[in-house]
């Protein structure tokens, strides 16, 4: 595999994962739940990891890349206060 391969199978492990875990467990905030798990907000979260991908850094291995991505775009962190979260790490931020 790719490091880029990795990237996005450990970035849709976690996807998976979490959405997994909202099911079974649920959600306080309902709001928030019907957001994050629309298709939109998935459709973000999986265009922006493609996106990432062909950014990572030459001395960043997939599985650090992978953890930086998903603290900061998954919904669980994202609703986090932004000094909590820190800024979207410069690899893959936007210009």
């Amino acid at each position: 595999m790719t490091k880029q391969e990795k990237f996005l199978w450990l970035v849709q492990t976690m996807l998976l994962t979490e959405l997994a875990h909202w099911s079974i467990w649920g959600v306080q905030d309902t709001k928030i739940a019907r957001a994050d798990t629309s298709l939109t907000g998935n459709w973000t979260l999986i265009t922006e990891a493609v996106w990432a991908c062909e950014r990572i850094p030459a001395h960043m291995d997939a599985y650090e890349a992978a953890r930086e991505y998903v603290h900061y775009m998954l919904p669980i962190y994202r609703h986090e206060v932004e000094a909590e979260r820190g800024p979207v790490p410069a690899w893959f931020a936007r210009a």
